[in-house]
């Protein structure tokens, strides 16, 4: 029966209850007409992190303003999913998160969460960041690159050290000198 702020409040606080039973509740208000509500319940979606809460916002057909709000949402819920152990659920997630087209910061931290879920198999996709232009892109695969510890990884990097330009090259030193 609420409306305007304290609808939100009620959202807000059943994010962070973790209220899996409030999911089906929730799911239509992803598209309610008072943006904020929108807002929060895709946030509240992606704090309560259940499987359920992970499809509603996999099938979300939100405004354009808050589709780089589902996809930070869905990077909580992999998150929830990789704390949990459920490694192929995250690095699923992440791999769709990763998309091109995607913002550059959802972008950043799903290919970390990648390195973390699937490790070496990550490998391409961060090298393939490390080559672009973006410097966002760049960043996110040097900290990716830090998930992923061994000898390996060091002769990879130093293979395609002369392919980087100079900025992702001054990244890929310095993971080479941490790992």
């Amino acid at each position: 029966k609420a409306t305007g702020k304290e609808k939100a409040g009620v959202i807000t606080s059943l994010g962070v209850r973790k209220d899996k039973k409030a999911v089906p509740l929730l799911k239509p208000l992803m598209t309610d007409a008072d943006l904020v509500v929108a807002r929060e319940s895709v946030s509240a979606l992606g704090r309560i992190a259940s499987p359920d809460a992970l499809e509603a916002l996999t099938q979300a057909k939100v405004a354009d303003g808050l589709k780089a709000e589902v996809l930070e949402s869905r990077l909580m819920c992999a998150d929830a999913l990789l704390a949990k152990g459920k490694v192929d659920q995250a690095a699923a997630v992440y791999r769709e998160v990763l998309g091109a087209g995607n913002p550059g910061g959802v972008r950043a931290a799903a290919v970390i969460g990648l390195a973390k879920t699937v490790k070496d198999d990550a490998l391409p996709t961060i090298f393939e960041m490390l080559k672009s232009q973006d410097s966002r892109s760049q960043r996110a695969a040097g900290a990716a690159l830090m998930e992923i510890k061994g000898e390996h990884v060091s002769r990879a990097m130093v293979d395609v050290l002369g392919s980087l330009s100079a900025d992702a090259q001054v990244i890929a030193i310095h993971v080479l000198a941490v790992n």
